[in-house]
């Protein structure tokens, strides 16, 4: 009889134990700072060569001082994932920022995972994905064979005519010829 009620007892206070632990965990997760991003740009205008370095520039705001790091998911020659991470940026105080990185994709077709981690614990705070056939996508990145030419030019020239923001989705990847001035 006295070794149940001890047992219970110590059931009890081992579930009490549990539920307070928990509580804690939870309360934590939710102080994660707020990071609402803005824009995203991959390469030029959502245009970028396969196997060439890649820029990423990513448009947010924070409501609360932290330092961030911006990582880059995409996929090698071989079709292995491979994340490349950016410099740690230290964000002092609320407001609006810019952070820049830089990516090699392997694959013509390769989805891209943009992620913002919070440099001290390394956990993942914001995750945005980019499938080439997916119409989900909150922004454009087009990957180009490394013999296709991108021009950039200051002002506009008779005869070529820039393509649309919009037309980007009507591009046919299977072509292997694009031509667009950035």
């Amino acid at each position: 009889m006295k070794s149940s009620l001890l047992f219970q007892i110590k059931t009890i206070f081992s579930l009490l134990l549990i539920a307070l632990n928990t509580s804690q965990f939870s309360v934590a997760a939710e102080e994660k700072p707020s990071v609402d991003i803005k824009h995203i740009q991959v390469g030029f205008d959502g245009l970028y060569k396969v196997g060439r370095w890649v820029p990423v520039v990513v448009d947010l705001t924070t409501d609360a001082p932290l330092e961030l790091q911006l990582s880059v998911v995409s996929l090698s020659p071989d079709g292995n994932p491979t994340e490349v991470p950016s410099k740690v940026y230290s964000l002092p105080q609320k407001g609006a920022y810019q952070l820049y990185s830089l990516f090699k994709s392997g694959l013509l077709d390769s989805p891209l995972k943009i992620r913002l981690r919070d440099a001290k614990t390394q956990s993942v705070l914001r995750e945005i994905s980019y499938s080439p056939q997916s119409s989900l996508n909150k922004f454009t990145a087009i990957g180009l064979k490394q013999s296709v030419e991108l021009w950039a030019t200051i002002g506009s020239i008779p005869g070529f005519e820039p393509v649309p923001a919009g037309a980007a989705g009507e591009i046919d990847k299977n072509q292997s010829q694009f031509t667009t001035l950035v």
